[in-house]
C-alpha cells in the first residue's frame, strides 16, 4: 500500500483582509507517494473568518525533471469544520487565489473535477494535509468560543 508524506514548505508574507484588515496567511507543501514526488498544495486562510475555512489548491501529476505544468492538472477546494468534522468542498477555479497558476498546472472546473477519476486522490491528499500540516490543522481546529 503506498504511503503518503507531507513536506512543509515555508509560508508566504502575509496579506490584509480588505474588509476586516486581519492577516491572510498562505502556506505550501509538498506530497510524496512512496517517497515519490506526487503533488504540490497551497494553501491560504484569514485571521479571525474561520467562518471562511481554509482554501486550498492541489497540482497533481509528474514533477520530476523534465516535467511541465501540462503534465499536471489542479482542484480548488475549501475546508471548513462543523463540529468534530472536516467538510470539503470541489470550487471553481476563479474562485480559487490559484485558479490561474499555471505551476500546478490545469484547473479543474468543478463540474469536471467532481466527475473526475482521480477525485478520491485529491480528497485523499487533502485530508492529509489537514492531518499533517500543523499550520492548517492549528486554524480549522480553533475555537470559537474562547
Amino acid at each position: 500500500m503506498a504511503k503518503i508524506t507531507i513536506e512543509q514548505g515555508p509560508e508566504q508574507e502575509p496579506k490584509y483582509c480588505t474588509c476586516c484588515g486581519n492577516k491572510t496567511l498562505t502556506v505550501h507543501g509538498f506530497v510524496y507517494n512512496d517517497n515519490n514526488a506526487y503533488a504540490v498544495y497551497f494553501a491560504s486562510w484569514t485571521l479571525g473568518h474561520r467562518e471562511r475555512g481554509v482554501s486550498m489548491a492541489i497540482g497533481l501529476g509528474e514533477w520530476g525533471d523534465g516535467s511541465s505544468p501540462e503534465k499536471r492538472r489542479s482542484m480548488g477546494l475549501e475546508c471548513r469544520t462543523t463540529g468534530d468534522q472536516y467538510q470539503f468542498m470541489v470550487i471553481e477555479p476563479e474562485q480559487s487565489p490559484w485558479g490561474k497558476s499555471e505551476f500546478l498546472g490545469r484547473m479543474l472546473p468543478r463540474e469536471k473535477a467532481l466527475d473526475d477519476i482521480q477525485i478520491k486522490e485529491f480528497f485523499q491528499i487533502a485530508d492529509h494535509i489537514i492531518q499533517e500540516d500543523p499550520r492548517v490543522r492549528a486554524f480549522l481546529n480553533q475555537r470559537t468560543d474562547a
